[in-house]
């Protein structure tokens, strides 16, 4: 970089072969990084880090063991495991969960112009919550107070209950049900 006058990015050489890694929700990961990323940026030409390098060493430092994300960051891990073996750190475990999408496909976020979540009634709050987390609740604690809820959902629902489902539709929350199928950002909604 200081050989050249003007100001230079750095990336990561990729060589073929591919990067695997064992989600703890998703399962298996593989992927080819050559073929689908390429040599990827670790320094931008504005003199900052890039993202992967800034998480990769940010979980580091901070001893993370376990990442828990949306699964429209699963794509990126590959490539922090391949950073991570590169710079002789350690790798974490990865749970990638399931994203909410709006009925046209997209992550429901600020970005996309989601609106606001109206806490006024906290016990419908809650069981909307318990749905995206792919718990039915049981008709005799429809409308109970969030504090009975949360108390049934810790002794009833697992992390497991969110294995292989990549995103939910956000009318799962009133009822619908989830499209286990649909890739994360893949656009397409669950069928309403």
């Amino acid at each position: 970089r200081a050989t050249h006058d003007q100001p230079t990015a750095v990336r990561v050489r990729v060589d073929p072969g591919v990067e695997r890694f064992l989600d703890g929700l998703q399962g298996e990961v593989a992927a080819d990084l050559s073929a689908t990323t390429g040599d990827y940026l670790i320094w931008r030409r504005d003199n900052l880090p890039a993202y992967h390098l800034a998480v990769v060493l940010d979980d580091a430092s901070q001893g993370v063991t376990t990442v828990v994300r949306g699964c429209d960051l699963l794509e990126t891990t590959p490539v922090h495991r391949h950073l991570q073996r590169a710079l002789g750190l350690p790798a974490p475990e990865y749970l990638h969960t399931p994203i909410v999408l709006s009925r046209e496909g997209q992550k429901l976020s600020k970005q996309t112009g989601a609106a606001p979540i109206d806490v006024g009634d906290r016990a419908s709050l809650a069981a909307r919550v318990l749905a995206l987390l792919g718990t039915d609740t049981p008709d005799e604690l429809r409308g109970a107070a969030p504090r009975t809820l949360w108390s049934w959902a810790l002794a009833h629902w697992h992390v497991t209950d969110l294995r292989g489902r990549q995103a939910w539709s956000a009318e799962v929350a009133g009822g619908a049900t989830p499209d286990p199928s649909a890739p994360a950002g893949s656009g397409r909604a669950p069928p309403a």
